[in-house]
This record gives structure tokens, sequence and C-alpha cells, in this order.
């Protein structure tokens, strides 16, 4: 209940933009990479790790940029989206063969969600406005892991987090109008 409470808060920081979400969001990795690797979904286990790792490289960024005030909401190209997607292929490729050699519960949703989560941590560390949209999808589809693997309250937290994710799409669209006026 404390780590679902922990991905809700840290919804609630990213959808409103702001810097705290970062620390917040290492907790919750902590207790979520715990549970998945008891559960033996190792794709959600390097999926927290990664995403972790991320939060630390943003914060650095974030603080460094924070000093010369330039944190500015960015977005993709059709070459950006083009590059997202072929990484997605060739890491999914790479993770699926991990997965299924270690008898992984859920490979190849496993695959799914560690391409999406670290797609999307990717953008939103460089402040792309479309992570939201993977972390969305990366969200449907943990909601679906977690109810497989009968952790409604977890599964709970990703419907909550997507609803966060929607508000957050939209409120970096409507910070990055108010940067550009």
């Amino acid at each position: 209940t404390g780590v679902a409470l922990l991905g809700v808060i840290s919804a609630i920081c990213s959808a409103e933009g702001w810097y705290s979400t970062h620390f917040v969001f290492l907790a919750y990795a902590a207790g979520a990479a715990t549970i998945a690797w008891c559960n033996q979904l190792y794709g959600d286990f390097v999926a927290m790790g990664i995403s972790a790792l991320g939060s630390c490289v943003a914060i650095i960024t974030w603080r460094k940029n924070l000093r010369k005030h330039k944190v500015k909401t960015r977005y993709l190209t059709w070459k950006g989206w083009l590059l997202i997607f072929t990484c997605f292929l060739i890491l999914g490729a790479a993770v699926f063969i991990c997965m299924t050699s270690t008898n992984a519960h859920l490979p190849i949703l496993n695959t799914l969600v560690l391409g999406l989560v670290i797609s999307a941590e990717w953008l939103f560390t460089l402040r792309y406005c479309e992570s939201y949209i993977l972390y969305f999808f990366g969200d449907l589809l943990l909601t679906l892991t977690w109810a497989l693997s009968s952790n409604w309250i977890l599964a709970f937290t990703c419907v909550l987090n997507m609803v966060f994710e929607i508000y957050g799409l939209f409120n970096w669209r409507k910070l990055a109008r108010r940067e550009n006026t």
C-alpha cells in the first residue's frame, strides 16, 4: 500500500512538472522493484532500476539547467519518433531473449513495459512532452501485468497514474505555451 501511495504521489508531482517527482519516484522504484522481483517480473524490476537511474540523471540535469534558467519543454519531430521506435525494437528483441532465457513471468508484457518505460524516462529527463504518451501506454501494460499477477493495489496505482499522465500531458503543453510567450 505504501508503494502504491508513493507511485500516485510521484505521478501527481510529475504531472505538475515539479522537480520533487524524482525524489519521490526513487522511493517508489525501490518498493516496486522489490515486488516485481518477488513475482518474477524481471522486466518490471529492470524498468524500475533504469527509471531510478533516469531520475538520478534528471535530478542532476534539472539542477544544472535550473541555475541557468534553461528548463524548457520540447516536442518530438517525426525523426525523433522514428529513432524512439527503432531503439524500442532493438532493445525489445534483446530484452525478450533475456526474459525467455530466465523463465520470467509474462515475458512479452515485461519486454513491452521495459521498452516503453526506458523510452519515456529518457524523454522525460530531456523534458519532452511526449514522455507522457509513452508513460501512459507503459502504465496501461503495467496494469495488465499487475492484474495478471493478482497484485490489485499496484494495478489500481497504474490506473491512477494513467489519469495523472493525461493531466500531465495537457499541463506540460499549457506550461510550454507560457514559456514561449
